[in-house]
């Protein structure tokens, strides 16, 4: 990913040393008639490139939040971690 319009950094519960990473690009016209909104996750270990699509941006926003919280969700049930932000939960919609 190029170019980040707005990032957030999470911590494991209980290793804070450890980070990842979430990203979302610009969101831009995918050439299909819809939006595209990009995201990537990085870890150790770890580095998602992918997008979202909505029929306009604001869909490709809300579908992007729900993408990244499953991805999330996934890398913690594989990994056995617990993310958190702000010491809270990570923010995006958990599935």
């Amino acid at each position: 990913m190029a170019i980040a319009f707005a990032e957030r950094v999470l911590t494991c519960v209980g290793d804070e040393e450890k980070k990842f990473v979430v990203r979302l690009a610009p969101l831009e016209p995918s050439g299909r008639g819809e939006y595209k909104c990009a995201y990537q996750i990085v870890g150790p270990g770890v580095k998602i490139n992918r997008a979202a699509y909505g029929l306009d941006a604001i869909q490709a926003l809300q579908c992007a939040f729900v993408v990244i919280g499953g991805e999330l969700a996934h890398i913690e049930r594989a990994e056995g971690l617990r993310f958190e932000f702000a010491g809270g939960d990570h923010g995006f919609p958990r599935p």
